[in-house]
This record gives C-alpha cells, sequence and structure tokens, in this order.
C-alpha cells in the first residue's frame, strides 16, 4: 500500500491522486468496485463527522453492498500514527481540487481533465478502464510475481 501511495501520489497528477484516494478508501472499507464507484456526494454524512479544531478524525459515509438489505453507515478514520495509510487527508485533499459539490466522487478520467462549472460530476469511473490502470500501476510499482491477480 505505501509503494503504491507513494508512487500515485508523486506522479503529481489529478488521475493519480484519484486512484490513490481509491484504493485506500476501497480498501478500509472492504469496498468492491460495484461499491465505490457509485459513492456521491450525497452518500456522506456530514452530521456524524468528527472534526476537532485542529484536525479531522473522521468522516462518515453510507454504503450499499453487493448482499445488503439497507444503506449502511461506515466510518473512515484518519490514522494519526501511520498518516501515509489514512483515507481522511487524501479524500479531502481530492475533493478539494476537484471542486465537487455534487454528484459522483469518482468521475472518468476526461471529466477529471474537464471539469464541469457547477462541480456536479455526473459520471462515473469505468470498472474495465480502472483495472487496467490499477494492473499497470502495481505491474510498475510492486515486487514482480509470477502469479499477480490484481482486483477490486
Amino acid at each position: 500500500m505505501r509503494l503504491l501511495g507513494q508512487y500515485l501520489l508523486s506522479t503529481q497528477s489529478i488521475v493519480g491522486l484519484q486512484t490513490w484516494v481509491i484504493i485506500i478508501v476501497a480498501t478500509i472499507l472492504f469496498l468492491r468496485h460495484d461499491e465505490f464507484h457509485d459513492i456521491k456526494m450525497e452518500h456522506f454524512k456530514a452530521d456524524l463527522f468528527q472534526i476537532l479544531p485542529d484536525r479531522v478524525n473522521s468522516l462518515a459515509l453510507a454504503v450499499f453492498g453487493k448482499s445488503d438489505k439497507r444503506w449502511l453507515i461506515r466510518r473512515l478514520v484518519a490514522d494519526h500514527e501511520y498518516p501515509e495509510l489514512s483515507p481522511v487527508s487524501p479524500l479531502l485533499v481530492y475533493t478539494h481540487l476537484i471542486g465537487i459539490k455534487g454528484g459522483y466522487m469518482f468521475p472518468t478520467a476526461a471529466e477529471l481533465k474537464n471539469p464541469p462549472a457547477d462541480g456536479i460530476y455526473k459520471t462515473t469511473i469505468n470498472y474495465s478502464a480502472f483495472m487496467d490502470h490499477l494492473q499497470a500501476v502495481c505491474e510498475l510499482v510492486l515486487p514482480p510475481r509470477e502469479d499477480m491477480k490484481i482486483g477490486c
């Protein structure tokens, strides 16, 4: 995870940051692609955030899993001991940089590069495009393995 985060953040691209945010958030919340790709700003529950004067401790969002019968609230907790593995700061930086006001949290690269004037993102990241990008990054960054299988 650290190798992936270092590499993706060093690209200094919004797509690299988005990829890192997806990886760290999906990993911590145990989300599959069908659970994270269509997260909307409206799914975040601001009344459940824990924000102190000097830092953000946690964010909360509603997720609907593959076999869930109802929306579940999941908390993203800041990791102050190992900040390089914390989901909170990258997510907050990402939302600030893309200027999101509503819509989908993880839009396509094309929409990220040409953001909507109103800040409401209408597209969602494509599974095969994301998987191709993730596979390429993992093959580039992670120690080589014969049977490396990468998935959401």
